[in-house]
């Protein structure tokens, strides 16, 4: 993983794009150093220290405001099949190391390939049409087949 510095008081969001997916409520910067997680398109899935405790979270944040970039920053392209999951809390990070993101009901996820520990990264829909990207724990994402009587 890399490292970069977040030159300017800089949102947060719960996926790669402003529009789509909401802005978490808070930020990093200015000059925060966080560790970049992976490159999705013109965004950094970062994880940073959550103000001056010793929480970590990881959100995403447009690769614009980073400067100083220490190491070698991994590409990604997530592909994700559509499942179903069991009510479970969502974090913002992958366990319960991390903060609550929210919950999901027995409804659709997209169940991506990024998977850390019993924590499977998912995305589900939220209120406004927006999305919401967080971790939950594996066992609680089911294939539709797993949900048939044979």
């Amino acid at each position: 993983m890399a490292t970069g510095k977040a030159v300017n008081q800089t949102s947060v969001y719960y996926g790669p794009s402003s529009s789509l997916y909401p802005s978490e409520s808070s930020s990093v910067g200015p000059n925060e150093t966080v560790t970049i997680v992976w490159q999705e398109g013109s965004w950094y899935y970062i994880e940073y220290f959550v103000g001056t405790t010793t929480t970590k979270k990881r959100m995403y944040i447009p690769t614009s405001p980073l400067s100083s970039i220490s190491g070698s920053v991994t590409s990604r392209g997530l592909s994700g099949t559509t499942e179903t999951s069991s009510p479970a809390t969502t974090y913002a990070g992958p366990g319960p190391g991390y903060p609550v993101a929210g919950s999901v009901g027995t409804e659709q996820v997209t169940a991506y390939n990024e998977t850390a520990g019993n924590y499977t990264f998912i995305q589900c829909d939220i209120s406004g049409g927006q999305k919401k990207r967080a971790y939950i724990k594996t066992i609680l994402v089911a294939t539709e087949a797993h949900w048939m009587i044979a």
